[in-house]
């Protein structure tokens, strides 16, 4: 008697809890709206056509959990102006589905400065810094898609229209256009991918040593000597290893000492600003120290 009673109330308070605790709502916008999503808590989110999710002081939505963002045609989901802004922040470790059909804007107003009336800005060209369209974070291996068939644009200095600092597995594509307008800012960066890679559309970086796409190789296994050269010009990105989700990009002095020391100055020049662009970090942090540890990815 005294085992059924204890099975009964197992039995009971589990159904209890069960009732208690009702599966996760998914979260349709379906009428404009100024307050940000979580998908912890929204669960799937979907934003209507023509709806517009315009969000201040925080990133509009954060990916904190395995579920889709779907952004309908004609939606808009704008960032206010602030450095450091975030259209899709996506958490890493966690299993996602992004469709954007819409618009994602993290753009700011200001407008450069052209005191000789040339229409060739002066000095920068973008005043806040550090902003993505969709980020995810350093970490843990993702999973996922990414869908871009809209419009990502984003304006700031060191900035990115999409950027991967995880492994991903998954496929990415962008049949739309991406454009980002800001020194030393990418179009799109991943660290490695496994999974298909596809960009169409029209991706766009404007901006002093500004590139476009900048793919992350898989990570290499040990470490094959480095030229005293090739040394000295990857230096200045060593001894900072929190730039490992980062880009970088070497200075015209920097590479004209290190890899263009034989060349005259306009050949440099030239060289320089034609094929020299930013690049994603991670790689070569890996391949410097990878040798260094037994448990370095092959």
């Amino acid at each position: 008697m005294t085992n059924f009673l204890r099975k009964h109330f197992l039995l009971t308070t589990v159904l209890s809890s069960a009732i208690a605790a009702p599966a996760m709502a998914d979260t349709t916008l379906s009428s404009d709206s100024t307050s940000a999503l979580a998908t912890s808590s929204a669960g799937n989110i979907t934003i209507s056509d023509d709806v517009t999710l315009e969000v201040s002081g925080t990133t509009p939505i954060t990916v904190n959990s395995n579920n889709s963002v779907t952004i309908g045609e004609d939606a808009v989901v704008q960032a206010d102006n602030a450095s450091g802004r975030t259209g899709i922040l996506l958490q890493d470790g966690t299993n996602f589905s992004i469709a954007n059909d819409g618009s994602i804007l993290v753009t700011e107003d200001f407008v450069p400065d052209d005191d000789d009336g040339n229409s060739v800005p002066d000095g920068a060209i973008a005043k806040a810094s550090g902003r993505y369209g969709m980020h995810v974070l350093s970490g843990d291996t993702t999973s996922g898609t990414i869908e871009n068939s809209g419009t990502i644009t984003v304006e700031g200095l060191n900035s990115y229209g999409i950027a991967i600092d995880s492994a991903f597995i998954g496929d990415i594509d962008n049949s739309g256009t991406i454009t980002v307008t800001g020194d030393y800012s990418t179009g799109l960066i991943t660290q490695s991918v496994d999974g298909d890679l596809r960009l169409g559309g029209t991706i766009t970086a404007v901006g002093e040593g500004a590139a476009g796409v900048a793919v992350g190789s898989a990570a290499p296994k040990g470490g094959a000597p480095l030229s005293l050269g090739v040394l000295r010009a990857l230096w200045p990105a060593v001894p900072r290893p929190f730039r490992t989700g980062q880009s970088w990009m070497p200075s015209y002095p920097c590479f004209r000492r290190a890899l263009a020391n034989t060349m005259g100055d306009c050949e440099a020049i030239r060289i320089y600003q034609r094929h020299v662009v930013p690049a994603p970090c991670r790689p070569l942090f890996q391949s410097l120290f990878a040798g260094l540890s037994t448990e370095a990815a092959a």
